[in-house]
């Protein structure tokens, strides 16, 4: 059942990313293991992730609103090392990964996992830490752009960073990094069949020969940089969400992202409490969470 439930998410993974990240080169992304399930996250304003909703159906089904049975990795770069780093290799920080826990969840209140329209237009939540981590060469956070939904970003690039399946198909176990070039709304309409995709809310693109996202990166920032490499400072905004794409790995369809630029003025009404979130119940010491391990993956089912 729970194989079935999971192969109707849009769980997006990079497919076939070409780089190999730094440790140093996304501090704001997020590793978020939700009940066995990968996804990913963006850190803005020291404790909040910016999500997106969908990763949280079957979570939501099984668990309602305890928010003790998902966990939020912090600094993540190799799945398989911690502290992740080489110590012989002074480039690298040799800081340990904090797991941490969520004091609160917000999905968007017109999301519906069983419409399609607000389904995929309001795909979006907001994940209150418990505390905020400790800022570093390896976490920080993701700036968010101004209120401004008719924005056009046609031929822009964003970069995607994960840990989704590569090329080979089986999960990255370094977070990967991609390239993408923004496409105008004909083409993503076109790509879609106007079936999921709207101009107003989405932007979509896909990275050099047609590489894009599937299985496993869903909620992903994708992020724009303003400022040159020899200026004091490069500012990264959160520009997208990784939420949908094509569920056969690989065929061409480019990457749908839910523009951030839209929900702006949501995030912050869920930071200030003008939106209220859900709170996280107290921990009880009879739950007992599904069997899975730490790194997103459900043991025997690779997490799909």
């Amino acid at each position: 059942m729970l194989k079935i439930i999971i192969s109707l998410f849009y769980l997006l993974t990079v497919y076939g990313l070409p780089l190999d990240s730094s440790q140093k080169d996304a501090p704001w992304h997020i590793h978020l293991n939700i009940s066995g399930l990968r996804c990913g996250g963006s850190l803005i304003q020291d404790k909040y992730v910016i999500t997106a909703a969908h990763c949280f159906d079957y979570y939501l089904e099984e668990f309602g609103s305890d928010l003790s049975h998902f966990h939020i990795y912090i600094g993540e770069w190799k799945l398989s090392m911690d502290p992740d780093c080489d110590e012989d290799n002074s480039d690298e920080v040799c800081d340990y990964v904090v797991k941490s826990k969520a004091a609160a969840l917000k999905i968007h209140e017109k999301y519906d996992k069983n419409e399609a329209n607000s389904k995929h237009n309001y795909d979006i939540a907001v994940i209150t830490l418990k505390r905020p981590p400790r800022v570093s060469e390896i976490v920080s956070s993701a700036l968010l752009p101004d209120q401004k939904c008719d924005d056009n970003f046609t031929g822009k690039d964003l970069r995607i960073s994960g840990f989704g399946e590569t090329s080979t198909q089986v999960n990255a176990v370094v977070r990967k990094n991609m390239d993408i070039k923004i496409f105008d709304h004909g083409k993503c309409l076109s790509a879609f069949q106007n079936k999921v995709y709207d101009s107003k809310n989405h932007i979509c693109g896909a990275g050099k020969n047609g590489l894009a996202t599937c299985k496993g990166d869903s909620g992903s920032g994708a992020v724009s940089q303003i400022g040159a490499d020899d200026e004091d400072e490069v500012k990264t905004y959160l520009t997208g969400i990784v939420s949908f794409g094509s569920d056969v790995c690989g065929d061409g369809k480019p990457t749908g992202l839910l523009k951030v630029s839209c929900f702006t003025d949501w995030i912050n009404g869920v930071i200030s409490g003008v939106t209220k979130p859900k709170a996280a119940p107290p921990e009880s010491s009879s739950s007992k969470p599904p069997s899975s391990n730490d790194n997103g993956d459900e043991e025997g089912d690779d997490g799909y």
